[in-house]
């Protein structure tokens, strides 16, 4: 297990991946909450990787929200996955 200060986002972000790796698609999409709730700077990265795990868990509604908010923060790939999971 990680130590994860709260203050400090960024870790959660990275913890999320490995989660999401693994298959821990809730436990990622949990760290993500934490990171975007603690301000983490690259936050179209994390609502992108919160996005697409929540697609993949059929919560397409809320998922392709966060898609859309990842695309308008700049992320590259979140158009090309909202045609994906978001017709």
């Amino acid at each position: 297990a990680i130590k994860v200060d709260v203050e400090f986002p960024e870790p959660y972000k990275n913890r999320s991946n490995l989660k999401y790796l693994t298959g821990d698609l809730r436990g990622s999409i949990e760290d993500l909450d934490r990171a975007i709730q603690n301000g983490i700077k690259d936050n179209g990265d994390a609502y992108y990787g919160r996005g697409i795990a929540k697609c993949e868990l059929q919560d397409t509604i809320s998922g392709c929200q966060d898609l859309k908010i990842a695309g308008s923060l700049g992320h590259k790939t979140a158009p090309e996955w909202m045609k994906v999971y978001c017709q």
